[in-house]
């Protein structure tokens, strides 16, 4: 179904109630937004102005250019935020980016959080969290936060386990009054 100035191009139950919104297709879409787009999936909404859900299963853009390109469960809820796929992720700053992965969360402003579990609660942090099931946040405002079991390494595809390996130089690290 569409109202005036909306279109619903296919799929089933479907509703365009936004002025100038349209759905492609797919399942139970809501494009109740502004020229707000929903391209596929199902039971997706794009209730902000100008926002889009590209397809998947579950997704919510809510604000003013608000965008979820795929996956299911995820919600871009703030001005400008985006979330690109995976599952069950949130980007509820403004300008706040989940590229994708599991379980991540942006709620600061200008954050951005990947892998699984990375909250990036703080305006301006950068979180990215291995594939561990733990919860690994930033702390402050215009952190970068990585955790990496594996090791990190600058300039070299083989950092040591629990060590920074900057051009094939381990760093001795200070964790807790213990150096390492």
């Amino acid at each position: 179904e569409s109202h005036e100035g909306a279109t619903v191009a296919g799929g089933r139950s479907n509703l365009a109630s936004g002025s100038g919104s349209a759905i492609g297709g797919g399942v139970l879409n809501q494009a109740a937004g502004y020229n707000a787009i929903v391209a596929g999936g199902a039971w997706n909404e794009a209730t902000g102005a100008y926002a889009a859900v590209g397809g998947g299963y579950q997704n919510d853009a809510l604000s003013y250019a608000a965008t979820v390109a795929g996956g299911n469960y995820s919600s871009a809820v703030a001005d400008y935020a985006s979330v690109g796929g995976g599952s069950s992720n949130t980007a509820s700053g403004p300008y706040a980016t989940v590229p994708g992965g599991n379980s991540n969360s942006a709620s600061g402003s200008y954050s951005f959080a990947a892998g699984r579990r990375a909250k990036a609660n703080h305006e301006g942090s950068f979180v990215w969290a291995d594939s561990s099931d733990s919860d690994w946040a930033s702390s402050a405002a215009k952190q970068f936060v990585v955790r990496a079991s594996g090791g990190v390494g600058i300039n070299t595809n083989a950092p040591g386990a629990q060590t920074l390996t900057v051009g094939g130089v381990g760093l001795r690290v200070a964790v807790d009054g213990t150096t390492f």
